[in-house]
């Protein structure tokens, strides 16, 4: 039914509510956002990543900052030293619908795709001096780092009939009011309010229940204009008017379903510490880490009907296909404090203590979205695209605040070969999400980390050995995820009736292989190569629905870092 009228001045200011959006919708943090944020990869610069970080026990180079500061002490001269990276990233992602598995005739044959990108950039910079002492060691450094690197494509597409995103679009009681009345007895309308002409009654659908020029769902009212969901008089029921509402996409029909998910930005961490020689072969250090970065998500998601099974027959509308696009933006900044401790044991024996404090992100979040609807008859509608509609681009603070983390280890030095190992100790049940204004906003969230999520300890091993004028690196990482899939299932699906594209399960289990080489080529210069691979497994939900499928990833980072490094 198009018989639907909206107020005509309100209408022109129908988006200022969003400016004040609260729903989970405008907004996307969750607890998958919180440990996005959160890890830590094993290493940064060449000499460290070839061996999959694994410093724990000490080493002299500028990459102790983030690490173990107590290492800096370790170093045999100044050193300045800068690398650059270069990264490939490959996702295997299968979209296993309802109704449309790779092994089921109607699938669209395209349930499994593969997405790659290729990225460069500046590794590291930094520089160490050691200060001249009558006895013992005093080193300072600085150092700026890149961290985490977001790039990541996520493409899939396959066959469904038993849920459409129209569904995730659909009012809940509570989000929507309806009054009827008597034909030309409508009252004036408000800002969130439309008229929908029926044949016996005129009914006004209110987006705004609460009156507090807060609507409780943009994307419901979004839908609700481009005619991708609508309001049937038929159906209306005052008790429970959300469910006087239908989809566009018939339940039951066939369609194609195809998403384009694109991640971007890097995180930064400024390093600034020193180290001190306490007693003979024992080094104390700290460093102060200031971690700064950007993240930008842009979704898009189709549905086309393209066996044309939802033409206006059998109960169906001519629906031909729908496109919904979210971007996402945000800017964070945080600090943390990292203290350790370097001690030989014996003249082949050195241990390694340390200790990071949370880091305390505050994020800068800005969302927007874009909806269009088609139909088979040539008519479409847009929300998104006009100035005013654009006014739930809103922003949102929040902050974050990251685990508590302990690490220890050890490593060996026979002849010239040097074996390390590493763990680390993170309480994941530490994670907060916390509002900027202080308000209980992440309730749901918290609980679900303290009831799920548990501590694990990461492990390191590495080695390095010289062969004078040549130096051959190579290291394993394990980072085990926080928490399994099917502990937080139950608890994020109850959740989730607002959320789009999200990962269920952000960060689960990483393994890092590395490989690395180094030229000494003179007293004064090193060059270095490293390479470290990344592997992942991840669970996307494209959408919230009750018949809603995920779409498996299987996600491969290669990253390759050289570097040169001076000595004075």
């Amino acid at each position: 039914m198009r018989t639907r009228r909206p107020p005509l001045l309100p209408f022109l200011f129908v988006s200022l509510a969003f400016i004040l959006l609260s729903g989970p919708t405008a907004q996307a943090q969750s607890v998958g956002d919180a440990l996005f944020f959160s890890e830590r990869p094993p290493a940064t610069g060449p000499r460290l990543l070839g061996m999959a970080g694994t410093s724990i026990a000490g080493v002299g180079d500028v990459g102790a900052l983030y690490s173990n500061p107590a290492g800096l002490g370790m170093t045999s001269a100044s050193q300045l030293t800068g690398s650059f990276r270069g990264l490939y990233v490959t996702n295997d992602a299968t979209y296993e619908t309802f109704g449309g598995a790779l092994d089921d005739p109607r699938s669209f044959g395209l349930g499994a795709a593969e997405a790659s990108r290729t990225d460069y950039g500046l590794g590291n910079l930094g520089v160490l001096y050691k200060a001249p002492t009558a006895q013992g060691a005093f080193v300072v450094g600085l150092a700026v780092n890149e961290t985490r690197l977001f790039g990541r494509d996520l493409e899939f597409q396959n066959r469904n009939q038993f849920s459409s995103v129209t569904d995730f679009f659909l009012p809940v009681s509570g989000e929507v009011d309806v009054a009827s009345f008597a034909p030309g007895e409508t009252p004036e309308l408000l800002t969130d309010q439309f008229l929908v002409e029926g044949d016996e009654a005129d009914f006004v659908v209110d987006f705004d229940p609460d009156g507090d020029g807060v609507v409780n769902r943009p994307l419901s009212l979004a839908a609700f204009q481009t005619f991708a969901i609508d309001f049937v008089p038929g159906l209306f029921e005052g008790d429970n008017p959300a469910q006087s509402f239908l989809p566009a996409v018939a339940g039951g029909t066939q369609f194609r379903q195809a998403g384009d998910f694109t991640e971007d930005g890097a995180l930064r961490e400024f390093n600034f510490g020193g180290s001190i020689e306490a007693a003979r072969g024992v080094f104390v250090g700290a460093s102060g880490n200031v971690s700064f970065g950007r993240y930008e998500l842009r979704q898009v998601f189709e549905e086309i009907d393209d066996r044309n099974e939802n033409d206006g027959t059998g109960g169906t509308v001519n629906f031909d296909r729908l496109r919904f696009t979210r971007n996402l933006e945000s800017d964070f900044t945080g600090f943390s404090v990292r203290v350790g401790l370097s001690a030989e044991l014996t003249s082949a024996l050195r241990a390694g203590l340390t200790i990071e404090t949370p880091t305390w992100y505050s994020v800068n979040e800005e969302t927007s979205f874009r909806l269009l609807t088609a139909f088979d008859d040539g008519f479409s509608d847009v929300y998104g695209d006009d100035a005013g509609e654009r006014a739930e681009r809103r922003p949102f603070e929040y902050d974050i605040r990251t685990p508590w983390r302990f690490g220890a280890g050890l490593s060996a030095e026979i002849g010239g070969l040097r074996l390390s190992g590493d763990a680390t100790l993170v309480d994941w049940t530490q994670l907060q999400l916390e509002a900027a204004d202080g308000a209980d906003t992440f309730t749901e969230e918290n609980a679900i980390i303290e009831d799920d999520f548990d501590p694990v300890v990461q492990t390191r091993v590495g080695a390095e050995l010289t062969l004078s004028p040549l130096i051959l690196r190579g290291g394993f990482a394990y980072h085990p995820a926080p928490a399994s899939f099917s502990a937080l299932n139950a608890d994020f699906l109850s959740t989730s009736l607002d959320v789009f594209g999200e990962d269920v399960v952000d960060e689960r289990s990483r393994t890092y292989l590395s490989a690395g080489l180094g030229y000494q080529v003179d007293d004064y210069l090193r060059i270095d190569l490293a390479w470290m691979q990344e592997r992942f497994e991840d669970r996307t939900l494209p959408y919230a629905s009750q018949n809603a499928s995920f779409v498996n990833e299987d996600v491969e980072r290669n990253q390759f870092l050289v570097g040169l490094t001076f000595f004075f």
